[in-house]
């Protein structure tokens, strides 16, 4: 699963103007959310003292990766799987993993993978554009493309698949979203990390002094408590995912 936005500058003489491209990934980003979610209002933080300003704006996954390969999109936050570090500056600012979802009622005994093999015995759920697509397929997974995860977890609730692959606080927070019980719910042992990075290209004239500015000003909001109380106001007090701040 990929994430999640790309940088476009057109800077003046003193501001230095910023689009932020993104997907709808709640809560890590999403257009309906206060501050546009985790990450761009993480990104506003950081950058305040940095005389940046900054609109947001939103792309489906696919054709936010394509872009971003095809190097139209200079700056990006996204998966550190879809990252050429040859061409990029990366810095990783959400820690979060891959996970399985299923039914408990469908499969009472919990479910346990040794390896992508095993998942290929069940259909799985994943969002058209995911980075993960690729070793599914080649691990001879059926996968039931969807076009957002709540169209995916609505399947999963049909059982029109038996699993659903996605960003682990992505996936209870949408479950949490359509109304369902969590309780309903479980993840299998099998995980991938899938690191949330900003990637800068380095073919940008600019580009390693907005490397700089975000990486200085992260740690600073991380130092401060400023990056913890972001979190929290998406996951709430004593619920951030552990390790997910790196």
């Amino acid at each position: 699963m990929s994430l999640l936005f790309s940088f476009s500058s057109l800077y003046g003489q003193e501001k230095k103007d910023i689009i932020i491209y993104g997907i709808n990934f709640p809560p890590l980003s999403a257009p309906e959310l206060s501050g546009y979610g985790l990450l761009p209002q993480a990104v506003s933080e950081l950058l305040k003292e940095k005389n940046y300003n900054i609109k947001y704006k939103f792309l489906p996954m696919a054709r936010l990766i394509s872009n971003l390969k095809n190097e139209k999109l200079k700056i990006a936050f996204i998966n550190k799987l879809e990252v050429d570090t040859d061409k990029y500056y990366m810095k990783i600012l959400h820690n979060s993993k891959v996970v399985f979802f299923y039914k408990k009622s469908k499969f009472p005994k919990k479910l346990n993978f040794s390896d992508l093999s095993e998942v290929a015995k069940y259909r799985l759920g994943v969002v058209r554009g995911a980075p993960t697509i690729d070793s599914f397929k080649k691990a001879g997974i059926i996968i039931e493309l969807a076009t957002d995860e709540t169209n995916n977890f609505k399947k999963l609730q049909a059982e029109r698949v038996d699993l659903v692959s996605t960003v682990d606080s992505f996936g209870w927070y949408t479950l949490k979203k359509i109304k369902e019980n969590l309780k309903d719910f479980a993840v299998t042992n099998l995980t991938f990390d899938t690191d949330t990075v900003i990637a800068i290209s380095k073919s940008t004239s600019d580009g390693i002094q907005i490397f700089k500015d975000i990486s200085e000003g992260y740690e600073t909001i991380k130092r401060n408590g400023k990056l913890i109380r972001i979190f929290e106001t998406y996951f709430g007090k004593g619920n951030v995912p552990i390790n997910s701040i790196p």
